[in-house]
């Protein structure tokens, strides 16, 4: 299977008065100043989710030095756990604190299962999202829908995953955040021959990395690799390392058009992104299997 594009773990809160990552840089202080704020409105506002989302994903945007000290917070980390680890072990406590308030909480749903989805622990999220979908969430919450889709095509669950986003096949302004997981969906399933069609509508609804990349695939299906070559490289055009484009043209210059330099120059660009193999390719460049790590990885 190529690696798909996906677009549906993007974006966070929208909050005018809220700290960014590029205004804190590398400065504990006002990290720290930040996060206590925070920490102070979730506290007076014990009812309202969205504070201890926002402390999740200040959490997750922390410099690297602000978590020297992280252990002593975090309770179940080794002191052996990198930076990142230890961010998301405490923006995942954060993030289910929000759903203890709200279970229904559409952003702390899709956050929570990207991260869940990186680490793999997909039946994991799919025992949250399942119950939070059918009783919590108003209007059929397409991004939610789209999570648990990804996380029941990760455990092989194919059908399921269909079922789950057939609410959302008709057009509509959902097409441009979840419309990539609907193209993926159809890539990965029976109704493989459908794709074009779905990929073409998504890419309507929104021209991305992930959904150039999706119509990409479908179009190499269809054997056509010159047209294929042509959007994986446009939607490098968008987003200069999007994973699923390199691993792509990685393919395409290797077995279609024969170009050992630039296929091994795609492929340790996309090795710098991501560890996953879905296509063995690390056989094919020389890299030994056993250096690829097993990982949840993004579609």
């Amino acid at each position: 299977m190529l690696l798909s594009g996906c677009g549906v773990f993007r974006g966070k809160g929208d909050d005018p008065t809220a700290w960014t990552n590029a205004q804190i840089g590398d400065d504990i202080v006002a990290w720290t100043e930040a996060h206590a704020s925070l920490e102070a409105k979730a506290d007076a506002s014990p009812n309202e989710p969205y504070w201890p989302h926002r402390i999740a994903e200040l959490e997750l945007d922390a410099p690297e030095s602000v978590y020297e000290s992280a252990q002593r917070r975090a309770s179940e980390v080794s002191a052996e756990a990198s930076a990142e680890e230890l961010a998301e072990e405490l923006a995942e406590t954060s993030l289910r604190r929000a759903l203890a308030i709200d279970p229904g909480y559409a952003p702390s749903l899709t956050l929570l299962s990207q991260l869940l989805y990186d680490q793999g622990r997909h039946f994991e999220a799919i025992e949250i999202l399942e119950p939070a979908l059918a009783e919590h969430v108003m209007r059929g919450a397409p991004e939610v829908r789209a999570c648990l889709a990804l996380h029941q095509l990760a455990t092989g669950e194919v059908a399921a995953a269909e079922s789950t986003l057939s609410p959302l096949e008709a057009r509509g302004e959902h097409w441009a955040s979840v419309g990539s997981v609907l193209t993926y969906t159809r890539l990965q399933g029976e109704h493989y021959r459908e794709a074009p069609r779905w990929a073409e509508r998504a890419l309507e609804a929104e021209e991305n990395g992930a959904n150039c990349t999706n119509y990409g695939i479908a179009l190499l299906q269809e054997g056509k690799p010159r047209e294929a070559e042509t959007y994986f490289l446009r939607a490098l055009e968008l987003e200069p390392e999007q994973p699923g484009a390199l691993y792509n043209l990685a393919i395409v210059e290797q077995f279609y058009f024969f170009d050992d330099e630039e296929a091994t120059a795609y492929y340790r660009r996309y090795r710098a992104q991501s560890d996953d193999d879905p296509d063995g390719l690390a056989e094919v460049f020389g890299e030994p299997v056993e250096s690829l790590r097993v990982s949840g990885g993004n579609p």
